[in-house]
């Protein structure tokens, strides 16, 4: 008997993860569907300068990678890479970005949802303390969405760099 409910526990977990499995990954699918495109974004920086950016997002050759190409037209013109993908082994989407300030960053979202996504590290500064960054990307309707880059000292209090609207143009 102690066998039998064992067996079952395990049949019972195995079907749980596997549909868990498969719901991140229905939602990361429709993630990359709502991007994908070509979108123009206005915003400011914390001290209230005006930002633009053209942005786009494409499936790679294989369906399930996120290029994401950002460009910011005014006023210091910040370009990034970026890959946004669902890592199989810890059920996260990874993002790894590369840009001319910072090089290479690898941003975690540990929880997300079709209406926001939440990417986030910590590493060193000059100074060898430690730091963090986010970016924040939020749907606001079928044809827009917001993004913040914020960032802290200690985790828990954040600071906004910069936020900027999307609106979708292609």
């Amino acid at each position: 008997m102690r066998y039998l409910l064992f067996l079952c526990c395990i049949v019972i977990s195995s079907a749980l993860q596997a549909q868990t499995n498969d719901s991140l990954s229905q939602i990361y699918t429709k993630v990359a569907e709502f991007y994908k495109g070509k979108w123009n974004g206005k915003g400011a920086f914390a001290n209230g300068k005006s930002i633009e950016a053209a942005v786009s997002f494409e499936l790679d050759t294989m369906g399930k990678c996120l290029v994401y190409k950002h460009r910011d037209v005014l006023p210091v013109g910040w370009k990034a890479l970026a890959l946004w993908n669902l890592s199989k082994t810890d059920k996260q989407i990874k993002a790894i970005y590369n840009d001319e300030f910072s090089g290479m960053r690898i941003f975690s979202a540990a929880q997300f949802s079709e209406a926001k996504i939440v990417f986030s590290r910590s590493a060193l500064n000059k100074n060898n303390k430690e730091f963090f960054e986010r970016f924040v990307f939020e749907k606001q309707d079928a044809n827009s969405y917001k993004m913040t880059w914020e960032i802290s000292y200690d985790g828990e209090k954040w600071t906004m760099g910069d936020w900027l609207l999307f609106q979708r143009i292609g």
